[in-house]
């Protein structure tokens, strides 16, 4: 199962960076490459390259393999990078509006409560429980190494 765990790791960086193409072209020149808009990209290429990195680990959990955890490892990387560039760009493009001074606390509350913070969050943790996946079978395959 070493090998079909490789290859499903594999497939999530190819997707990750796809995706990061896409998007990257589309802040650029406002169309992506694909043609998809951004829901159809987040679930085409976005959820299972979140998910394939998991399974892979779970799939191949007794098998010693260091070419699948550097896989994991930098899907995860990839995936803390990307919310990392999605915050960044949600906070400039909020430094560019113009502020109202006209503004009830209620409207405040309201705009404090924004998806894309929650989108962030989420792919950091998620980025970050794979880091940790790798680093944990990292750990395992070294200690379990013979010293020469």
């Amino acid at each position: 199962m070493k090998v079909g765990s490789i290859i499903l790791a594999s497939i999530s960086v190819v997707l990750l960076l796809i995706y990061g193409l896409d998007v990257t072209t589309e802040m650029i020149s406002e169309n992506s490459f694909l043609g998809i808009d951004e829901l159809t990209r987040g679930l085409l290429l976005g959820g299972p390259a979140l998910i394939l990195p998991i399974i892979a680990n779970y799939a191949a959990k007794k098998d010693q393999s260091w070419p699948l955890s550097a896989v994991i490892l930098s899907s995860g990387i990839l995936i803390v990078l990307g919310g990392m560039v999605m915050s960044a760009d949600y906070i400039l493009k909020q430094s560019m509006q113009e502020p109202t001074q006209d503004i009830t606390l209620r409207e405040m509350e309201w705009r404090s409560y924004d998806p894309v913070l929650f989108e962030v969050g989420m792919l950091i943790g998620i980025g970050g429980f794979q880091i940790l996946l790798a680093v944990k079978r990292l750990k395992i395959i070294s200690s379990s190494t013979p010293e020469v």
